[in-house]
């Protein structure tokens, strides 16, 4: 390749190993540099440095670097001019440049080159790459390399990173280039000389893709929401074709259509059972509760009456699930291996919430004045979605992993699509709507997949994303008291106010938001006009400082709160009644400011006249925006007041640190009324399964809690079944009985002492579950050291990167270790070798201060009922047999559960606990007890495997 080819002729690539994250704490062990000449590494630098600071465990476990390789090595003061000296005064590339800069600055070293960040870089190069880790992007570019992580590798690594996001930068193609230099111009950005030369570099020779540096799809986000073809369209003179309980059986057959063209399937009773089940609700219209075991495959079981149902009657399906885990199953591994089965069309479409998806007409309107819209960190915010939108079929944000939505929480709000702003037929987008197409495909498609999120905001809202429909299955149903909880009720804080408000005329120092666009378009030719628009702005201004002021009061008196950072309140309770005044005065001041828009439309529709249709886009937007400070306001109100009888309310601290803000929640304490009321009586059928669904055999509490005890009896069958697995001959469950309580002292130090034990002498996958973050770092600190220095990876959650980055590690090594609480107890799905051990710290019971939890403590007592037993026993229950679950995934796993809680063994409610895992679980009186047992079974699995190999 030509010189003049290349972006950067001559670089360095930088990395450095540090003991921690804290670059005024912590201290350099180990410098790594690379030199790039034309495209080739011509000269590298590495070395270690020495430090009087202890290397934690998750240091040596990272880069394999111990205090005895430290042993002679240079301080940094020596090692600093070295290195000055090889990078000279050459541009320095580093991923996520920050942290290592930081570094060096703190050590006295100043960079004289510019600095360039692969990081940032490949956000916008690759914008829907699974993430933006160093390794992820070099496996995705072909050049990964399975060595240790350190320094010198790591620059080299860099380097050729950077080269292939360089030619990927090139082959954006000139217009997607010159749209990101446009809308930097003005900014200051370490990146904007590269892009401006990859612009010029493109141009001169027109390159629109370049060979050689394709990035695997394998690495990837592409997402797809519509798959098949066919269109679900009823008759209503049609009478109603059954199905028959019979002909969907034949299905799954031995020797049916299923085993015939899936690979891998196997024949499972309790498979046919249930699949006839749903065929019956279907038929009769009627409601089915059923549990399946893990390896039923319930899905299937499901699907496949629900795709038949719909083909013979063009009546959509909707299914819901909880979890984007089994969503992807469904629509990208399920349905389209029904499809391959069956002999027919059909037509499957994954449909999300409106906030999901890019509005073009926004986008546009955004971009086309950058300066006035976005500040300059929000403007590069926003670059990633250049590329991504030249790539997209779906305008889903969440493919877009380069654009950080959590960052730039209000931008996204001034891009997504909104049910109360869309200029329909008269959008110059109108064809092109990311939104439109999805939801055209979902009007008339077979089978919808959704969340339970978006099925439950559905029921609440005034414009109905999914339609209307009469049949609906929703798995993960053990979820569903959870998901209406959240979102049948409702919330306030600064940060949605803010945001709503800076939408309108942002708190800063330039003209941007909806008020400075109307100045802009309007305002030359109209005096009044200006004057009504400023007077607005500030209405604004006192609206945001006024909620700024509230929630600060209420943030000061929820931190002084001992149970976690929330405050329960009520009706008349002195806490909020002491702020009530300021919270109506900030809903009247909201409404204020409605009023104020609602007469600046009106204005503009009469001065404009005829001509008022070039400002559709300005009146919708105004239109959205009275909606918004509307319903805003109209919450606040229902917050202060406090006076539903059936809602819990509380103010809460989310985020953390300088970041942590308050906010005001309530949520329906009954939320089976409103279910029946709202959904269950306005669907014919309705099939509700998951693999814990029952206590001990009995589905009392899922009714009562899910409301289906408010429906006529005769309407709702239950059906439990079991598992096609052997779990007697693959599971040996045992109780530490000689545990003392996890609310002992002693606990930790006895659990700790057995943990690292079983998982030395065993090595292998293990997941260990705990109901609390202090419980999590308690017993992974006491562990961790010993495990790591004996090559065993540990994984804890918050420490070790994003649950799904830990699960992926989790995968590919068989010995290690997770530590996880919440959300590891359910949706962990590790066949195989990875995990043959799960160790459940404690018994999951509710947080019994939790309001929610407390307030429907509350309900049951004035009903006379036992809220321990009746609520707090069976959710614990629940929640076990998840975590239970998550260690036979198929018919060839084996593994070891340890249960920590001895009071399983001991207390009344132990039975429940017991009798609702589908295996004898073992007691255990001493730790070489405990040992041996485990020893024995996995002595006796390996025999087993010698004679299978034999």
């Amino acid at each position: 390749m030509a010189e003049r080819d290349f972006i950067l002729d001559r670089f360095v690539a930088l990395d450095l190993e540090t003991t921690g994250l804290d670059y005024a704490k912590d201290d350099i062990i180990e410098v790594g540099a690379a030199k790039v000449e034309l495209g080739e590494v011509v000269e590298t630098f590495e070395q270690l440095v020495s430090t009087d600071k202890e290397i934690p465990y998750r240091v040596r476990q990272l880069t394999g670097i111990t205090e005895k390789d430290l042993v002679g090595s240079p301080p940094l003061s020596d090692v600093l001019p070295r290195l000055k000296d090889f990078a000279g005064d050459l541009p320095v590339i580093a991923h996520n440049a920050q942290f290592d800069i930081r570094f060096l600055k703190a050590s006295g070293y100043e960079v004289k080159g510019p600095i360039y960040d692969t990081l940032a870089i490949s956000r916008i190069v690759i914008p829907r790459a699974r993430n933006h880790r160093l390794e992820t992007l070099l496996k995705g570019f072909g050049l990964y390399s399975d060595v240790s992580h350190r320094a010198g590798e790591d620059a080299s690594s860099v380097a050729k990173l950077f080269l292939c996001l360089c030619e990927r930068m090139k082959g954006m193609g000139p217009a997607v280039l010159n749209s990101i230099n446009r809308m930097v111009q003005d900014c200051t950005w370490s990146e904007k000389d590269l892009f401006l030369q990859a612009e010029k570099l493109a141009l001169k020779s027109a390159l629109l893709s370049v060979d050689g540096v394709q990035f695997s799809p394998d690495y990837e986000n592409r997402h797809r929401n519509i798959f098949g073809k066919g269109k679900a369209e009823s008759k209503e003179e049609e009478e109603k074709k059954y199905l028959g309980e019979e002909v969907v059986s034949l299905y799954f057959r031995e020797k049916g259509k299923l085993a015939s063209t899936l690979p891998g399937f196997e024949h499972r009773p309790e498979q046919v059972s249930m699949a006839k089940a749903c065929a019956r609700s279907f038929d009769e219209d009627g409601f089915l509760v059923v549990e399946a075991g893990t390896g039923t495959g319930k899905s299937l079981a499901y699907l496949l009456p629900a795709i038949l149902w719909s083909v013979k009657n063009g009546e959509r399906v909707i299914v819901s699930t909880n979890t984007k885990n089994l969503q992807d199953q469904l629509f990208n591994k399920d349905i389209p291996s029904l499809s391959e089965s069956l002999f027919f069309d059909f037509k499957a479409a994954l449909l999300k919430g409106r906030g999901n998806y890019l509005c073009k007409t926004k986008w546009q309107s955004l971009i086309s004045e950058p300066e006035a819209n976005l500040a300059c960190e929000e403007r590069i915010g926003v670059l990633p979605i250049f590329a991504w939108l030249e790539e997209t079929e779906t305008g889903e944000f969440s493919e877009c992993t380069g654009f950080r939505a959590r960052d730039y929480w209000g931008t996204l709000n001034a891009i997504c699509c909104e049910w109360n702003y869309c200029l329909k037929k008269k959008c110059p987008f109108h064809s092109q709507c990311f939104l439109n197409r999805v939801r055209d495909a979902a009007a008339d498609s077979h089978i919808v997949v959704v969340n339970h999120s978006l099925l439950l905001s559905d029921l609440m809202a005034k414009s109905r994303a999914i339609g209307s429909y009469n049949r609906l299955i929703i798995d993960e149903a053990h979820n569903l008291e959870k998901a209406a909880t959240e979102h049948m009720g409702r919330k306030a804080s600064y940060a949605s106010i803010g945001g709503m408000l800076d939408i309108i005329s942002p708190d800063r120092g330039y003209a941007g938001g909806l008020l400075g666009r109307i100045e802009r378009r309007l305002g030359t030719k109209k005096k009044a006009l200006t004057k009504s628009v400023e007077g607005l702005k500030r209405v604004t201004s006192e609206a945001r400082q006024f909620a700024r002021r509230f929630f600060d009061d209420l943030g000061r008196m929820t931190s002084k709160a001992s149970d976690f950072g929330r405050r329960r309140y009520g009706k008349g309770e002195d806490r909020i009644a002491a702020v009530m005044p300021d919270g109506m005065e900030l809903a009247s001041r909201l409404k204020q400011l409605k009023d104020g828009l609602s007469g600046l439309a009106a204005w503009i529709r009469a001065a404009e006249g005829e001509g008022a249709g070039k400002f559709d886009d300005i009146l919708e937007s105004l239109a959205a925006r009275e909606v918004d400070l509307l319903e805003t306001s109209d919450d606040i109100e229902f917050l202060v007041a406090a006076r539903d009888e059936n809602h819990c309310y509380w103010t809460e601290m989310i985020g953390r640190d300088s970041n942590r803000i308050c906010e005001m929640r309530s949520a329906p304490i009954d939320v089976g009324q409103a279910l029946c009321d709202m959904l269950y009586e306005n669907v014919d059928s309705l099939i509700f399964t998951s693999a814990a669904l029952t206590v001990a055999t009995w589905f009392d509490f899922f009714l009562e809690r899910s409301g289906l005890t408010k429906c006529p009896g005769e309407r709702v069958r239950t059906l439990l079944l079991g598992s096609p697995f052997d779990f007697s001959e693959q599971v040996l469950a045992i109780l530490p009985r000689y545990f003392p309580s996890p609310q002992s002292p002693e606990f930790k130090d006895v659990a700790a002492r057995l943990l690292e034990k079983v998982i030395l002498r065993t090595r292998r996958g293990t997941l260990v579950l705990v109901t609390s973050y202090a419980m999590l770092n308690e017993l992974s600190s006491r562990v961790s050291g010993k495990l790591v220095d004996n090559g065993i990876t540990v994984l804890v959650q918050g420490e070790s990167g994003s649950r799904t980055r830990m699960l992926e590690e989790f995968k590919a090594d068989r010995s290690s270790v997770v530590f996880g609480t919440d959300s590891f107890w359910e949706g962990v799905d590790v066949p195989g070798e990875s995990l043959e051990m799960v160790v459940i710290g404690k018994l999951p019971f509710p947080v019994p201060n939790e309001p929610i939890t407390e307030a429907r403590a509350e309900a049951l007592q004035q009903q006379s009922l036992d809220p321990f037993s009746s609520y707090m026993v069976p959710r614990a229950v629940v929640r076990f047999r998840q975590g239970f679950g998550r260690l036979i995934r198929n018919k060839s796993d084996r593994g070891v559960v340890i249960i920590a809680d001895s009071r399983i063994g001991s207390a009344s409610y132990g039975e429940l606990f017991l009798d609702s895992v589908p295996v004898d679980v073992q007691f255990c009186s001493t730790e070489h007890e405990v040992i041996e047992k485990i020893d024995e079974f996995w002595r006796e699995e390996d025999e087993k495997k010698e004679e299978e190999a034999s």
